[in-house]
């Protein structure tokens, strides 16, 4: 399984690892990594990973989870010099694109604890992308107008700039917190 750096720092971006396997010469498992990989509607990191015996970089344009392991899709010129097996490599997070997604994630879980307290309802899907996203919501109507002082409230919230805490619980503990 790989360690999930990123569950452990949000803000880490750059991280050694050490190759775990290799398929299609292009699907990159490692022993650990920081790139957040596309869940829950959120999409994954992108960034590189540089092979510490020669410096050749490899971009990443996609990171999934897969069996409990997270793959790394890579691309550029080295690709056919391949990453193999064994080999130490240093990655590199896109920052200004996870900080981005990271804006979007935290201001889609507070229009849903908004529109959950003033109406009861609970997010069926999502879909979280850089520059907007959608939420969707088990409401029996729709009011626009409502909307509108459910955006107010979730934005003066934002505005009053409060620390945001995260912290893990193993899955047993969170699902007690939601049944009450």
């Amino acid at each position: 399984m790989t360690e999930a750096l990123y569950f452990l720092d949000c803000y880490l971006t750059e991280f050694e690892a050490t190759v775990k396997k290799v398929a299609d010469g292009k699907f990159v498992v490692l022993d650990r990594t920081a790139f957040y990989p596309e869940s829950g509607g959120q999409p994954g990191d992108t960034g590189k990973l540089v092979r510490e015996s020669d410096g050749a970089e490899f971009e990443v344009l996609y990171a999934g989870r897969f069996n409990g392991e997270i793959s790394h899709e890579i691309t550029g010129e080295n690709v056919s010099a391949g990453l193999k097996a064994g080999d130490k490599v240093k990655g590199f997070i896109d920052w200004d694109r996870r900080y981005r997604h990271m804006r979007m994630h935290t201001a889609t879980h507070v229009i849903a604890n908004v529109i959950e307290k003033e109406a009861g309802a609970q997010i069926t899907g999502n879909q979280l992308s850089l520059d907007q996203s959608r939420v969707d919501f088990s409401l029996e109507t729709f009011d626009r107008d409502k909307f509108a002082e459910y955006e107010k409230i979730a934005n003066d919230l934002i505005a009053r700039n409060n620390p945001i805490n995260f912290y893990l619980v193993s899955r047993k503990e969170a699902e007690k917190s939601f049944q009450g």
